[in-house]
């Protein structure tokens, strides 16, 4: 890919670079079933899900994607997939309720549904125009040939709509821009000084800015790569800890670490930053923490405000 041509397209997925030859074989996640998916393998299987989701199903610059899926290399691929073709990637918590969903499906009003629960999630047939099960949407992929184009968009066009956790009502669609995911993830990026040899703990919900934007956006503008476990699991979290330079996690993965007995310096001792958002961070947490590693837990709750 060109400068010139990055400098044209501000396309989320062309000014983070991933898709460049340079870096193809390189590592992006690294799966709990011991397999490995490189930079050239996401690029594919997010070029087969956008010529899909573009040839039968119509998705084109605008439109709004629900998607409630599965944590995996499919949902890295989904998501970029969506933003390559100029679409808006819309995440869906798994756990919501019916009631919960049917305020996302009124509030945004999606042409398809991407979900892991096809038999709940087709009642909302009538209001969308493509309700598809995340696995046969995956089995269609895998058959279909990729299309590697990147859609243009200006920095200001929608990339992505997450909504807030309702604390104050109902929950509110914050709408984040192809530019300002990237001046965000550039941002990070350089702040904790990512490098291509850095490894990433990555336990978080992947339809969360956390989880989603903040730290998967800093491996692929470093071109790093990312220990992509489901959920925390702290036996699971202390056993690939050891394998990892950074970890990015919420206060409570933090808490539970502290209170268990196998959290010991052969686990933590290539790590060379922690990181804390989504919620407060309490200095009794973070001074236990110091004490027990000698590491100063990077607290950025709020810093979403740089989206």
């Amino acid at each position: 890919m060109s400068i010139f041509f990055r400098r044209c397209n501000s396309n989320f997925v062309s000014t983070t670079n991933f898709a460049h030859p340079a870096h193809a074989k390189n590592a992006l996640l690294y799966l709990e079933n011991k397999s490995v998916k490189s930079y050239g393998d996401i690029d594919t299987l997010s070029g087969r899900y956008a010529s899909l989701l573009n040839s039968k199903y119509a998705i084109h610059k605008g439109d709004r994607v629900l998607a409630r899926v599965t944590k995996s290399e499919d949902s890295v691929a989904l998501y970029l997939a969506v933003l390559r073709l100029g679409a808006i990637y819309v995440p869906v918590n798994p756990a919501y309720t019916p009631t919960e969903t049917n305020h996302y499906v009124d509030d945004v009003q999606p042409k398809a549904f991407i979900t892991l629960a096809h038999h709940k999630d087709i009642q909302f047939l009538p209001k969308i125009t493509h309700i598809l099960s995340e696995s046969t949407l995956k089995t269609e992929a895998l058959n279909t040939t990729p299309d590697f184009s990147i859609e243009p968009v200006s920095p200001t066009d929608i990339a992505s709509i997450c909504y807030t956790s309702g604390t104050t009502g109902l929950p509110k669609g914050a709408m984040i821009t192809h530019g300002a995911l990237t001046k965000g993830g550039e941002c990070l990026t350089s702040l904790w000084q990512f490098r291509s040899r850095d490894v990433l703990l990555h336990a978080l919900p992947f339809y969360h800015v956390h989880g989603m934007f903040l730290s998967l956006s800093c491996c692929l503008f470093s071109q790093s790569s990312a220990i992509w476990l489901p959920k925390f699991d702290l036996p699971k979290a202390i056993k690939y800890m050891n394998k990892a330079s950074v970890m990015s996690g919420v206060p409570t993965f933090y808490s539970r670490l502290l209170d268990s007995k196998d959290f010991k310096p052969s686990a933590y001792q290539n790590i060379r930053l922690f990181i804390s958002g989504s919620a407060p961070l309490t200095s009794a947490v973070w001074d236990k923490f110091y004490l027990k590693t000698g590491n100063c837990l990077i607290s950025f709750y709020a810093t979403h405000i740089l989206f």
